[in-house]
This record gives C-alpha cells, structure tokens and sequence, in this order.
C-alpha cells in the first residue's frame, strides 16, 4: 500500500504550469515538522494535476498550511555527466485547507482601530 498524508507549511508560491497536453501542472514544497523534534523540518515536492493543481495554485501561498494525500513517487534519469539520479515527491490525490498564514504587519484605519493586513 503506498499512501501518503501530509500537513506542512507551504514554502513559496506553488507553480502553476501545464503539460504537452494541456493539463494543470503543480508544484508546492511543503515543510513537515519531525515527530518529536521541534527543530528538524523535511521540505518535501508535491506534484498535482487537473483541477487540483489549480485550486492550489490559485489558493495557497507561501506559510499557509496545506494538508494533502497521496502516494510516494520516485522519478529516476540520467544526467549530462552520464550519474543517475533520482527525485522523490508526493503525487498528490487531494489537498484541503489548514490554516492561513498569520499576518505580519499592523495598520491603523480610519477609524482608529488597529487591522492586521490580509
């Protein structure tokens, strides 16, 4: 059985692409905490197509935590230098929202009330 949870952080804006086919591409790293080690991060490479490569493109941004499964790929080549490598990523199924990114700055508005910026 290959089946793989995840919530992470998203580290930078997800890339949008599409196929020869014209199929919605999507990159998205997320960054997962260690169980039982605050200080250990894993940056792992979600790949997804079709309609929810879309909803993650236009929705997540860089620190909103995303919840996705799916399964464990691994794509292997060989290089210019003729070495064999291999890359490792999540084929995402399906992603939901955990929680957006909490803002950074304050601003005050007209009416004296202080807003944090969306």
């Amino acid at each position: 059985m290959n089946n793989v949870s995840l919530v992470g952080t998203v580290a930078r804006k997800p890339e949008l692409s599409q196929t020869r086919g014209g199929t919605a591409a999507c990159v998205v790293t997320l960054g997962v905490d260690r169980p039982h080690s605050r200080d250990k991060t894993d940056w792992i490479r979600c790949q997804s197509y079709g309609k929810t490569a879309e909803w993650i493109a236009k929705w997540m941004d860089r620190g909103d935590r995303l919840g996705i499964s799916g399964c464990l790929c691994c794509d292997e080549w060989t290089d210019r230098q003729g070495q064999r490598q291999h890359m490792w990523y999540v084929l995402v199924d399906r992603a939901e929202f955990v929680e957006r990114k909490q803002p950074q700055t304050a601003y005050q508005g007209p009416d004296g009330v202080e807003y944090e910026e969306v």
